[in-house]
């Protein structure tokens, strides 16, 4: 880290972000935190002759190789004319990454918009129209390969085989939380509860297996968001139905785009899904512009549904297993409530998945 950056950031927070946007903007002015993202990632609002940038820290960890292939995918979808897609900021020397404390920042446009945890038909297909173009926009398809998102799945199938959820509320305790983590785990073990309850009334077992024992599954692969969910997809109060903006980049890779599409779908499914129809008929939106083909098409309803359970057991984990420190304990059982009420849909369609692969 350059010798000035490394003294701004022993100041207060706000004086030490403004100093570090003004080496995109040299005269912007930090006007208050946003947000602070599960990875841990700060995010802050500055502004700049009336307009409005978003400052953001990678997660910890990230590489600065992998930040410049995500800027790379990013500028493409830009350049392809993806508007939705936040304009990156450059420094003097051309950079869009700034190095500062160890951390990777980026400043790109502020985007208004609001999510919708529960939209309408019409911003679905606005919302499937604007990822199908995203994907267009994106690096040439790498070729067929292992999916990445069916190999996670695979893993976390056996973790909880091995190690079922009444064994983890049974082997954890908030009264060895550390300070400040206590009313998280505590809420985050009631909520478990429930759940375990609720498990516990019917067999699910089979589909839990049949996952576990899944064979590598060959995709087209190519550049994917894979945390493209109902918070990163801000609409405009305008009518019809636009989106004003995809945020969050930080988790591309490369998978299949079904692992996309079932990822966002998956956070907008209701007691409707089960049906088959519920997914043909918002496909039809996505596939219009993109074609997928049938055999990533086909994974799609069960990508979603596990990646519903799977979350949740990822979010218990953390929180109670290995003590994870998150920005916000609101959001943190915010997202696990959301979670909590899909699961029923979820576990509906994963018994149906394990029953037609008998």
């Amino acid at each position: 880290m350059d010798g000035d950056l490394r003294a701004v950031f022993a100041a207060e927070p706000p004086v030490a972000i403004g100093h570090l946007s003004r080496r995109w903007l040299s005269a912007s002015q930090v006007q208050r935190p946003l947000a602070r993202g599960f990875s841990g990632a700060d995010v802050w609002l500055v502004e700049e002759a009336g307009s409005r940038f978003v400052l953001k820290m990678f997660p910890p960890g990230t590489t600065p190789e992998r930040a410049r292939w995500i800027h790379a995918q990013m500028l493409r979808a830009r350049a392809a004319g993806l508007s939705e897609v936040p304009a990156l900021q450059f420094t003097e020397t051309g950079d869009s990454i700034v190095v500062a404390d160890g951390c990777l920042w980026e400043l790109m446009s502020f985007v208004p918009g609001h999510p919708a945890s529960q939209p309408t038909a019409a911003q679905i297909a606005a919302a499937l129209t604007v990822l199908a173009r995203l994907h267009q926009a994106g690096a040439e398809p790498v070729g067929a390969g292992e999916s990445a998102a069916i190999r996670q799945r695979v893993a976390v199938a056996q973790r909880m085989l091995e190690r079922p959820w009444a064994e983890l509320l049974a082997n954890t305790s908030s009264h060895s939380a550390a300070p400040g983590q206590v009313s998280l785990q505590r809420a985050v073990r009631e909520r478990l509860a429930g759940v375990v309850s609720a498990w516990g009334q019917k067999p699910r077992r089979r589909w839990l297996v049949a996952v576990a024992e899944m064979a590598p599954h060959t995709v087209s692969g190519q550049w994917v968001l894979r945390d493209i969910w109902s918070d990163h997809v801000l609409f405009s109060a305008a009518l019809p139905p636009r989106v004003a903006g995809l945020i969050d980049y930080h988790a591309s890779g490369i998978d299949t785009a079904a692992t996309d599409v079932a990822r966002l779908l998956g956070s907008w499914i209701d007691a409707e899904a089960v049906q088959p129809a519920w997914w043909e008929a918002h496909l039809v939106d996505y596939c219009c512009v993109s074609p997928l083909p049938v055999r990533d098409q086909a994974l799609i309803p069960f990508l979603a549904a596990s990646g519903v359970v799977f979350g949740l057991d990822n979010w218990f984990r953390w929180t109670l297993e290995e003590g994870r420190q998150f920005g916000s304990s609101t959001r943190v059982t915010g997202r696990i409530d959301r979670l909590v009420k899909t699961l029923p849909t979820a576990l509906n369609m994963l018994d149906g998945w394990a029953m037609d692969r008998v």
